[in-house]
């Protein structure tokens, strides 16, 4: 890019009597708005903070020509030791995409779309403007907003006030995305835990991101067994769980047996959950054992007459925690 220093008539009255030989600058960094005498030479110069000009836009260059040095250089009274040219650089930085997203997203809300408050921010092609290094938090308008709540498009300038100069402006475009609350597992779910809400958080996701199966009423969950592990995060879908437990871990249940023209009830806790017909372990609250099995209701449970115990209570100490433990007969 050339340069847009100018040079008038006005300047060239200013000739010094005596020329100062000097050497030009071929790297020239600028962190202001303008260009003066004393950035394109070294040495000590008369008037050295003459403004010359426009500096480049913040992360651009521009070059000034070997001629146009010297002809700065007559105008100022100044003689030069070397013929080059000088690539004159002004440092920036990018507008974060973040940044530039909320206040997109307080103007979208003001303008009517309630959504926007939550849903995705999709910019379309967007090309961070540049602002001068040195301005750490500009300050971000939305001007001339666009908003078609059928289609959930936009488009907008953005304008970042950077101080004295003037605000740096570029166009936008994009949409907001479609979200859905769905309920999601708080933590990772193991294969047969039975879904309490403290298991369960809803939140917020794009609706291409839901299954279509994704169950999205978390009352169609209390209670059901999972058939599968469901990772953190994760909807649930239909096709994850089965039906409801009709015996939950710990609860008291009634121990069933059955024998020839006798049956025999016992008090029992579930060391598991279980659906109709699944098979679970049960301790004997009396003699602290445990046996397999079957859920036939809610809170009952029917062991086999010949089942053998999984494990037997210890006797010697009863302080101990006692895993299994066999009906009493």
């Amino acid at each position: 890019m050339r340069s847009p220093l100018l040079l008038g008539a006005a300047l060239a009255a200013l000739l010094a009597s005596g020329a100062l030989a000097v050497t030009p600058r071929s790297h020239v960094v600028v962190h202001g708005p303008e260009v003066r005498l004393s950035d394109l030479f070294d040495g000590t110069l008369p008037r050295g903070d003459r403004v010359l000009g426009p500096a480049p836009a913040p992360g651009r260059v521009y070059t000034v020509e070997a001629g146009q040095l010297s002809a700065i250089a007559r105008a100022n009274g100044i003689t030069l030791s070397a013929a080059t040219t000088s690539v004159v650089e002004r440092p920036g930085r990018a507008l974060s995409r973040e940044a530039v997203e909320e206040a997109l997203r307080e103007a979208l809300v003001a303008a009517g779309a309630p959504e926007a408050a939550e849903a995705p921010i999709v910019l379309t092609g967007f090309t961070p403007p540049v602002v001068p290094l040195g301005v750490t938090a500009p300050r971000i308008i939305v001007e001339d907003l666009g908003w078609d709540a059928a289609q959930g498009r936009f488009n907008a300038q953005i304008a970042a006030i950077v101080g004295p100069e003037a605000p740096v402006r570029a166009r936008i475009a994009g949409r907001v995305d479609d979200t859905v609350a769905v309920p999601v597992a708080a933590r990772r779910l193991a294969e047969g835990d039975t879904l309490r809400a403290s298991d369960l958080r809803i939140v917020r996701m794009p609706a291409a991101r839901v299954p279509a199966d994704a169950v999205l009423d978390p009352a169609r969950l209390a209670g059901r067994m999972l058939r599968e592990a469901v990772p953190a995060g994760a909807p649930i879908t239909g096709e994850q769980f089965g039906s409801a437990a009709l015996v939950q871990r710990g609860a008291a249940v009634s121990l069933q047996l059955e024998l020839p023209g006798l049956s025999i009830t016992a008090q029992g806790r579930a060391l598991e959950d279980g659906a109709a017909g699944a098979r679970i372990q049960v301790m004997n609250v009396a003699s602290r054992a445990v046996l397999e099995g079957v859920v036939t209701g809610p809170g009952r449970v029917r062991v086999s007459a010949d089942a053998a115990p999984v494990s037997r209570p210890q006797q010697n100490n009863r302080n101990l925690p006692l895993r299994r433990a066999e009906l009493v007969r």
